[in-house]
């Protein structure tokens, strides 16, 4: 992940981060609970889609080059990107199987 790609998540994260103040101020605790779960949500999986893109953007960048010293840079990329998005998902299955429980 790039640095740019790092700075626009957290400013995202922040952004949503206050929403979710002027939100949760207004609400009662139910409520609250529930929006902070949803964005919790929606944060996740944005973070899911945008990690599968580089991956799939990195998977692409080695196919097409064919500099044997851009390759090799490539790949580790792709093979970052692979792992990234794996631990990712790996760690969603897990909340979404407590969230389960839960209802």
């Amino acid at each position: 992940m790039t640095v740019e790609q790092i700075s626009a998540f957290t400013g995202l994260g922040t952004m949503i981060g206050l929403i979710a103040v002027g939100i949760l101020n207004r609400l009662d605790a139910r409520k609250a609970e529930k929006v902070a779960n949803q964005i919790h949500t929606l944060v996740n999986s944005q973070m899911g889609i945008q990690l599968r893109i580089n991956m799939l953007q990195a998977r692409e960048i080695v196919s097409m080059t064919t500099d044997p010293a851009r390759k090799k840079v490539a790949v580790e990329v792709e093979k970052e990107a692979t792992r990234l998005y794996e631990e990712h998902q790996k760690k969603q299955a897990l909340i979404d199987a407590e969230t389960l429980k839960k209802v």
